[in-house]
């Protein structure tokens, strides 16, 4: 299993045309150690190391899957305007990556977690792009005035 960077991203679909989408990306070769102390001190809905979901995952083992996402259920769902759904994704050097999607449906927990966040916090590099590319918020040259004679 070779990770090559985790992120973090996430929108605020409730927008509508106003949505601005984020990734914040730390490219983990550079720490290891780190790396290591997040896949095996990392809980996912309380049942599996954050290593094992990720060979379930390359293993494309649905059924696990499934049991793992069965695990963490939630009461509400709704997002209030301006709320923000995040995914948790990881990418490999020689496989397709791993995307939670809406973080609202996983349980990510433990001390391996925290401490990634941390380094995530000082490391990551972050994007932002609006959410989609309605000409209306494009912005444009003003014309320039003419000179009065």
């Amino acid at each position: 299993m070779k990770i090559t960077a985790v992120s973090i991203s996430g929108s605020n679909a409730s927008m509508g045309p106003h949505e601005v989408k984020s990734e914040k990306t730390t490219d983990v070769t550079k720490h290891p150690k780190e790396l290591d102390d997040l896949l095996d001190n990392t809980k996912i809905n309380g049942v599996v190391t954050l290593r094992e979901l990720l060979q379930i995952h390359i293993d494309d083992n649905k059924e696990e899957m499934q049991k793992v996402r069965d695990a963490h259920k939630i009461d509400n769902m709704r997002l209030s305007v301006g709320g923000r759904v995040y995914s948790f994704n990881v990418y490999f050097k020689d496989h397709s990556p791993f995307k939670t999607g809406d973080t609202r449906y996983w349980q990510i927990s433990g001390e391996g977690y925290n401490r990634f966040l941390k380094l995530h916090e000082k490391e990551g590099t972050v994007e932002k792009w609006p959410g989609d590319l309605n000409p209306a918020r494009i912005e444009r040259p003003r014309p320039k005035k003419l000179e009065e004679d």
